[in-house]
């Protein structure tokens, strides 16, 4: 998915959607070693590989080039409580697709999740 299309979406989606994101993590995917390994730049460029990750969760907002989601909401319509925030860099963003189903969490409530 192009970026220019990862923003058009972000930028239609509002507090509490769900979501899922597909998206490249930093880790070092090595077995723990103790001591220094030396290898060739030859050789170390074959087990390289990204970390790919899907994620599912509830939309919150974008700030300073970053997605910030949760994964739990309460049902209180008066205060909702939330819980599991995450955050994934734009920049290792693949993909963002909203969730569509029957459920709808505003529709449940008098209010908003972000009022």
């Amino acid at each position: 998915m192009k970026k220019q299309e990862i923003n058009k979406i972000i930028k239609k989606l509002n507090v509490c959607d769900p979501i899922v994101i597909t998206w490249v993590d930093a880790g070092d995917d090595e077995p723990p070693v103790t001591g220094l390994v030396w290898k060739s730049m030859n050789d170390s460029t074959k087990s390289l590989k990204e970390i790919e990750i899907n994620t599912v969760g509830f939309f919150h907002c974008v700030k300073a080039k970053t997605l910030f989601l949760f994964n739990n909401v309460d049902t209180d319509a008066d205060d909702p409580q939330i819980a599991n925030q995450a955050q994934i860099p734009m920049g290792c963003i693949k993909s963002i697709y909203e969730l569509k189903n029957d459920w709808d969490y505003r529709k449940k409530h008098d209010k908003k999740c972000d009022e």
